[in-house]
């Protein structure tokens, strides 16, 4: 028989869950200038040398991962590295056992035998690097390595030069800077900072073609939600030419798309983008931005669009905790 081809296809949603995790590096430059220390590079020593494609489905919850998944022949010798004075620089791990059957406490008998980060740089101009170490921990207590986690570093003061080396440090018990491990539940969420806030959000939202389609997404920041403004503008527009509102709902003005952020029991809040019309017959997509200003020097642009192309699915955004360290 003849296809309909009025009839607008189905999305197929598949989960996918990363089977490694993220470490990602920033200074907050507000307190931490670079007369006071430039960062140079970034390792995780004694890192897991081997990792599991599938995980063990005991260490999962739902579509978040709440235990590493180690395989037989692991060792942790691996040492991966970056260059900080990169653009975004960033290193994928393998799942990680920090805690070792301990309580969390981070200079407890493994001290010496756990995953830690390693940051090396510049202090007060000095020509010779130095190294410091931070652990996997929120609060006080250390936290594994999970898959699918993104652990951003911020710098947040430097009280003295560090170790000769990267393996001195990783030795030493002595705290030289301050930094603030956030956690992410969502890798695939572009990360923005300004020095001193940070906002972690999906740029991109698809939605199928037709009207009263919802899609909704994870996000975090440190800036109350109640401060942000928001504004529906084309591509082209300039910061200062939309007009901004504070409201927690917002309807695009070519009555396309409206934008709510809805807090759940849990107490998450998603921002959930809900199509308001049909997408023509003659139209492959629409597009409009969602303009959200967190901060006067903290803005992001998500590009928000209709297709009768659109797959509901998508994958499994990286899990979101703060977790605060010394290096």
């Amino acid at each position: 028989p003849p296809v309909d081809t009025s009839l607008r296809a189905q999305g197929l949603g598949i989960t996918l869950l990363r089977d490694r995790a993220r470490v990602t590096f920033s200074t907050d430059t507000g307190k931490v200038p670079a007369t006071l220390f430039t960062p140079a590079d970034m390792r995780v020593m004694k890192a897991s040398t081997r990792m599991a494609l599938i995980p063990d489905p005991e260490n999962i919850s739902g579509t978040k991962a709440t235990a590493p998944t180690i395989p037989d022949g692991n060792a942790n010798t691996g040492e991966p590295q970056c260059d900080l004075t990169t653009e975004n620089p960033r290193l994928y791990i393998a799942e990680a056992d920090v805690l070792m059957d301990g309580t969390g406490e981070p200079d407890d008998e493994n001290r010496l035998n756990r995953p830690a980060i390693i940051i090396g740089g510049y202090y007060r101009g000095a020509t010779q690097q130095c190294y410091y170490r931070v652990d996997f921990k929120r609060g006080e207590s250390l936290i594994d390595v999970l898959r699918n986690h993104s652990y951003n570093i911020t710098v947040t003061a430097v009280n003295g030069p560090g170790e000769d080396t990267p393996e001195e440090a990783y030795n030493s018990i002595v705290a030289s800077i301050d930094a603030t491990i956030t956690i992410w539940e969502d890798i695939d969420n572009d990360v923005a900072f300004d020095g001193a806030n940070w906002i972690a959000m999906p740029r991109h939202i698809s939605l199928p073609g037709n009207a009263g389609a919802e899609a909704s997404v994870q996000f975090s920041s440190n800036v109350p939600l109640s401060t942000w403004e928001m504004a529906w503008g084309d591509k082209n527009a300039t910061w200062e030419s939309l007009n901004f509102v504070t409201s927690d709902k917002l309807v695009d003005a070519k009555n396309l798309f409206a934008v709510q952020f809805v807090t759940g029991d849990d107490g998450s809040t998603m921002l959930t983008v809900t199509t308001l019309t049909d997408l023509p017959d003659d139209t492959e997509s629409l597009t409009r931005q969602l303009y959200i200003n967190v901060t006067p020097r903290l803005r992001v642009v998500v590009n928000v669009v209709q297709s009768s192309a659109d797959s509901a699915g998508g994958h499994t955004p990286w899990d979101d905790q703060t977790v605060h360290g010394t290096v």
